[in-house]
Protein backbone atom coordinates (compact mmCIF):
# COMPACT_ATOMS: atom_id res chain seq x y z
CA UNK A 1 0.00 0.00 0.00
CA UNK A 2 1.28 3.64 -0.72
CA UNK A 3 2.07 5.22 2.98
CA UNK A 4 2.07 8.62 0.78
CA UNK A 5 -1.62 8.22 -0.19
CA UNK A 6 -2.67 6.85 3.42
CA UNK A 7 -1.18 10.48 4.82
CA UNK A 8 -2.46 12.83 1.96
CA UNK A 9 -6.16 10.82 2.52
CA UNK A 10 -5.87 11.60 6.74
CA UNK A 11 -4.94 15.01 5.62
CA UNK A 12 -7.81 15.46 3.38
CA UNK A 13 -10.39 13.95 6.29
CA UNK A 14 -9.01 16.34 9.08
CA UNK A 15 -11.04 19.39 8.59
CA UNK A 16 -13.99 17.67 8.32
CA UNK A 17 -12.88 15.81 11.56
CA UNK A 18 -12.73 19.38 13.09
CA UNK A 19 -15.74 20.37 11.46
CA UNK A 20 -18.11 16.99 13.16
CA UNK A 21 -15.91 17.92 16.03
CA UNK A 22 -17.16 21.31 16.59
CA UNK A 23 -20.41 20.59 15.89
CA UNK A 24 -21.07 18.26 18.43
CA UNK A 25 -19.35 20.47 21.07
CA UNK A 26 -21.68 23.26 20.00
CA UNK A 27 -24.39 20.94 20.12
CA UNK A 28 -23.50 19.70 24.13
CA UNK A 29 -23.24 23.67 24.86
CA UNK A 30 -26.81 24.08 23.06
CA UNK A 31 -28.13 21.55 25.44
CA UNK A 32 -26.31 22.58 28.44
CA UNK A 33 -28.33 25.99 27.88
CA UNK A 34 -31.54 24.66 26.64
CA UNK A 35 -33.59 24.55 30.22
CA UNK A 36 -32.84 28.90 30.71
CA UNK A 37 -35.33 31.10 28.57
CA UNK A 38 -34.81 34.33 28.58
CA UNK A 39 -37.64 37.21 28.69
CA UNK A 40 -37.05 40.99 27.71
CA UNK A 41 -38.98 43.00 29.76
CA UNK A 42 -39.28 46.71 29.32
CA UNK A 43 -38.24 49.35 33.00
CA UNK A 44 -40.18 52.45 33.94
CA UNK A 45 -38.36 54.16 37.14
CA UNK A 46 -40.95 56.64 39.14
CA UNK A 47 -39.58 59.26 40.59
CA UNK A 48 -35.92 58.24 40.99
CA UNK A 49 -34.82 61.73 41.93
CA UNK A 50 -36.75 60.80 45.23
CA UNK A 51 -34.46 57.88 45.85
CA UNK A 52 -31.85 58.36 48.87
CA UNK A 53 -28.22 59.07 48.12
CA UNK A 54 -25.21 59.16 49.39
CA UNK A 55 -21.93 60.07 47.92
CA UNK A 56 -18.72 59.92 49.54
CA UNK A 57 -15.37 60.94 48.02
CA UNK A 58 -11.85 59.78 49.04
CA UNK A 59 -8.59 61.40 48.87
CA UNK A 60 -7.73 59.15 46.51
CA UNK A 61 -10.29 60.08 43.60
CA UNK A 62 -12.39 57.45 44.38
CA UNK A 63 -16.02 57.78 44.83
CA UNK A 64 -18.26 55.66 46.73
CA UNK A 65 -22.36 55.84 45.72
CA UNK A 66 -25.25 54.60 47.91
CA UNK A 67 -28.47 54.73 46.54
CA UNK A 68 -31.83 53.17 48.13
CA UNK A 69 -35.21 53.62 47.49
CA UNK A 70 -35.50 53.13 43.72
CA UNK A 71 -38.55 51.81 42.51
CA UNK A 72 -40.37 51.17 39.34
CA UNK A 73 -42.37 48.41 36.86
CA UNK A 74 -41.00 46.11 35.06
CA UNK A 75 -43.04 45.03 31.92
CA UNK A 76 -43.58 41.62 29.59
CA UNK A 77 -45.47 42.35 26.27
CA UNK A 78 -48.01 39.76 24.58
CA UNK A 79 -45.19 40.01 21.42
CA UNK A 80 -42.35 39.26 23.56
CA UNK A 81 -43.76 36.04 25.11
CA UNK A 82 -41.37 32.94 24.24
CA UNK A 83 -43.02 29.96 22.15
CA UNK A 84 -44.40 27.42 23.56
CA UNK A 85 -46.12 29.39 26.11
CA UNK A 86 -49.85 30.17 26.81
CA UNK A 87 -50.84 33.94 26.66
CA UNK A 88 -52.95 36.43 24.65
CA UNK A 89 -51.96 37.41 21.32
CA UNK A 90 -51.92 41.50 22.93
CA UNK A 91 -51.71 42.06 26.51
CA UNK A 92 -49.14 43.25 28.93
CA UNK A 93 -47.53 41.53 32.46
CA UNK A 94 -46.44 44.68 35.22
CA UNK A 95 -44.19 43.46 37.84
CA UNK A 96 -43.35 45.65 40.56
CA UNK A 97 -39.40 46.35 41.75
CA UNK A 98 -37.44 47.87 43.86
CA UNK A 99 -33.75 48.33 43.81
CA UNK A 100 -30.46 49.16 45.62
CA UNK A 101 -27.61 50.34 43.89
CA UNK A 102 -23.79 50.34 45.99
CA UNK A 103 -21.15 51.57 43.38
CA UNK A 104 -17.80 52.43 43.89
CA UNK A 105 -15.96 55.08 41.10
CA UNK A 106 -12.15 54.85 40.61
CA UNK A 107 -11.08 57.78 38.00
CA UNK A 108 -8.65 55.94 35.42
CA UNK A 109 -5.76 58.74 34.69
CA UNK A 110 -6.18 62.27 34.49
CA UNK A 111 -9.55 62.43 32.04
CA UNK A 112 -13.07 62.53 33.10
CA UNK A 113 -13.69 58.56 32.72
CA UNK A 114 -13.70 56.43 35.14
CA UNK A 115 -14.37 52.87 36.16
CA UNK A 116 -17.61 51.61 37.97
CA UNK A 117 -18.12 48.59 39.46
CA UNK A 118 -20.19 47.35 42.78
CA UNK A 119 -23.54 45.35 44.11
CA UNK A 120 -27.39 46.01 43.62
CA UNK A 121 -30.18 43.52 45.09
CA UNK A 122 -33.63 44.02 44.82
CA UNK A 123 -37.20 42.54 44.83
CA UNK A 124 -39.41 41.67 42.01
CA UNK A 125 -43.28 41.21 42.87
CA UNK A 126 -44.32 38.46 40.40
CA UNK A 127 -47.43 36.73 40.42
CA UNK A 128 -46.69 33.75 42.08
CA UNK A 129 -44.87 35.72 44.84
CA UNK A 130 -41.67 37.76 45.48
CA UNK A 131 -38.33 36.95 43.86
CA UNK A 132 -35.24 38.45 45.11
CA UNK A 133 -32.18 39.50 42.94
CA UNK A 134 -28.51 40.04 43.38
CA UNK A 135 -26.11 41.07 40.91
CA UNK A 136 -22.58 42.21 40.05
CA UNK A 137 -22.53 45.86 38.75
CA UNK A 138 -19.66 46.64 35.79
CA UNK A 139 -19.47 49.46 33.74
CA UNK A 140 -18.36 53.51 33.22
CA UNK A 141 -18.42 56.62 34.44
CA UNK A 142 -18.20 59.69 32.92
CA UNK A 143 -17.71 63.34 34.75
CA UNK A 144 -19.31 66.34 32.95
CA UNK A 145 -18.45 70.13 34.67
CA UNK A 146 -21.46 71.88 36.30
CA UNK A 147 -22.13 75.31 37.47
CA UNK A 148 -18.08 75.57 37.89
CA UNK A 149 -17.88 72.02 39.49
CA UNK A 150 -15.34 69.87 37.24
CA UNK A 151 -18.19 66.99 38.27
CA UNK A 152 -21.36 68.49 38.78
CA UNK A 153 -23.07 65.61 36.52
CA UNK A 154 -22.02 61.89 36.59
CA UNK A 155 -23.16 59.87 33.22
CA UNK A 156 -23.35 56.16 34.16
CA UNK A 157 -23.01 52.86 32.17
CA UNK A 158 -24.10 49.86 34.02
CA UNK A 159 -24.37 46.31 33.42
CA UNK A 160 -25.93 44.08 35.96
CA UNK A 161 -25.67 40.53 35.84
CA UNK A 162 -27.20 37.97 38.62
CA UNK A 163 -29.25 35.63 39.88
CA UNK A 164 -33.02 35.58 41.13
CA UNK A 165 -34.40 33.67 43.79
CA UNK A 166 -37.78 32.75 45.79
CA UNK A 167 -36.85 32.78 49.41
CA UNK A 168 -39.79 30.44 50.43
CA UNK A 169 -39.15 28.15 47.36
CA UNK A 170 -35.53 27.04 46.11
CA UNK A 171 -35.92 24.75 43.36
CA UNK A 172 -37.44 28.77 42.14
CA UNK A 173 -34.36 30.42 40.30
CA UNK A 174 -33.27 32.48 37.21
CA UNK A 175 -31.01 35.09 35.60
CA UNK A 176 -31.37 39.08 36.14
CA UNK A 177 -29.22 40.39 32.91
CA UNK A 178 -29.90 44.35 32.93
CA UNK A 179 -28.62 47.68 31.16
CA UNK A 180 -28.57 50.80 33.06
CA UNK A 181 -28.10 54.68 32.05
CA UNK A 182 -28.48 57.10 34.48
CA UNK A 183 -27.64 61.04 35.17
CA UNK A 184 -26.24 61.69 38.58
CA UNK A 185 -26.34 65.27 39.91
CA UNK A 186 -23.80 66.19 42.52
CA UNK A 187 -23.49 68.96 44.38
CA UNK A 188 -21.33 69.94 47.54
CA UNK A 189 -22.81 67.24 50.23
CA UNK A 190 -25.42 65.74 48.22
CA UNK A 191 -26.12 63.85 45.23
CA UNK A 192 -29.58 62.53 43.03
CA UNK A 193 -30.57 60.91 40.18
CA UNK A 194 -31.51 63.30 37.29
CA UNK A 195 -32.87 60.47 35.30
CA UNK A 196 -32.37 56.92 35.33
CA UNK A 197 -33.47 54.45 32.48
CA UNK A 198 -32.40 50.32 32.07
CA UNK A 199 -33.78 47.10 29.87
CA UNK A 200 -33.58 44.05 31.05
CA UNK A 201 -33.72 40.12 30.60
CA UNK A 202 -34.91 37.38 33.13
CA UNK A 203 -34.17 33.80 32.51
CA UNK A 204 -35.20 30.97 34.17
CA UNK A 205 -37.14 27.74 33.32
CA UNK A 206 -40.29 26.96 32.09
CA UNK A 207 -41.70 27.17 35.56
CA UNK A 208 -40.60 30.54 36.40
CA UNK A 209 -40.91 32.01 32.92
CA UNK A 210 -44.65 30.57 32.96
CA UNK A 211 -45.44 32.80 36.12
CA UNK A 212 -44.32 35.81 34.13
CA UNK A 213 -46.95 35.03 31.06
CA UNK A 214 -49.89 36.38 32.78
CA UNK A 215 -51.31 39.46 31.40
CA UNK A 216 -54.37 41.10 30.50
CA UNK A 217 -55.71 41.15 27.40
CA UNK A 218 -55.76 43.94 24.80
CA UNK A 219 -53.71 45.83 27.54
CA UNK A 220 -50.51 47.73 25.99
CA UNK A 221 -47.51 47.62 27.95
CA UNK A 222 -46.65 51.71 26.42
CA UNK A 223 -49.87 52.65 28.57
Amino acid sequence: MNHDFDHNRWRSMKNPLRILVAGALVLLATTAMAGIIFVPVGNRYVTPELALVQSQSDGDGTVHIRTTGLNGELSLDANDIPPGFEGPSQGCARFPFAQALDLLITRSGSGGNAVTEGRSHGTITTQDGVLEYHADVRGHSACVPVNGRPCGQLVVDLELRGTLVDPTDPARVGLLRMDMLGSLERSRGSARWASLTSQARLGGDAVLVSSLTSMTEGESCSV
